[in-house]
């Protein structure tokens, strides 16, 4: 890669050892806020150090607790594995008993040397955070959600890297599509002419339905466009960006390459 970027896989418990096998910077997706504002974790191996815990909001019932001790686990748990920062992967509404965790751990986390990662709903809360900016798109231009996002956060973006596959029928009220699996992706692709859209930064092309005659448009990523997409926020002072696993286990050479 011609560009300065830091790639990290973000991978399951599961997924953990095969993800090290590619990369020494992995995410762990093992961690959530619990009940009471506790620590929880999924199965946890010993191969699980190193990288960064990544701490989901995915099941929290907004409980009050204690965000000191939510704090003081997430630290002690970083000190333990050897992490190099949190991620706190908070993609629900934005919770008032949240907002704490993020004003005391950024300030903590940067004292021991680590990093924390944010949604943008959370990033006014610390400018000691990181702010993980999505590149999924489905309309609109990439560059320009990297060029606003540098605007409003300055150089702390990092970038998540959703490889699509999305199939959407014209017209179409939310304009997301489904998703489709690679073998069905690669079942309509084949033998259709394929286009690139530089404002998405993602391959394109449409065809019609035989059945309803309605048209789709399909939208997805390989490694050649994964690596523009890079490339576009490098070019903007972008350093970092996450990838997860399984998306990009078939196509991690020639994107690191």
């Amino acid at each position: 890669m011609s560009v300065p970027f830091d790639l990290i896989l973000t991978a399951t418990p599961q997924d953990t050892r095969a993800a090290q096998a590619l990369s020494r910077r992995v995410a762990h997706l093992a961690y959530g806020v619990g009940p009471g504002l506790t620590l929880r974790h999924g199965l946890i191996g010993s191969a699980m150090r190193g990288g960064f815990m990544v701490l989901s909001d995915d099941g929290y019932d907004l409980s009050p607790g204690d965000i000191s001790a939510l704090c003081r686990d997430v630290l002690r748990e970083c000190g333990a594995r050897g992490f190099e920062g949190v991620v706190a992967d908070f993609e629900r509404a934005r919770a008032p008993s949240l907002e704490p965790f993020v004003e005391r751990c950024a300030p903590a986390l940067k004292d021991m040397g680590l990093k924390l990662f944010v949604t943008p709903r959370y990033a006014e809360l610390s400018r000691d955070s990181r702010v993980v900016v999505s590149t999924a798109l489905v309309s609109g231009s990439l560059k320009e959600r990297l060029r606003e996002a540098r605007e409003r956060y300055g150089p702390r973006i990092a970038i998540e890297i959703e490889r699509i596959a999305r199939d959407i029928t014209l017209p179409d009220a939310d304009g997301q599509g489904r998703r489709l699996e690679p073998d069905e992706l690669r079942a309509l692709t084949k033998g259709r002419q394929v286009f690139f859209s530089s404002e998405l930064c993602s391959h394109y092309f449409t065809y019609k339905d035989g059945e309803s005659f309605a048209t789709h448009f399909v939208l997805f990523d390989d490694a050649r466009s994964i690596l523009k997409k890079i490339q576009l926020a490098a070019e903007l002072g972008v350093s970092e960006g996450f990838l997860l696993y399984p998306e990009a286990a078939d196509i991690w050479n020639e994107i690191r390459n």
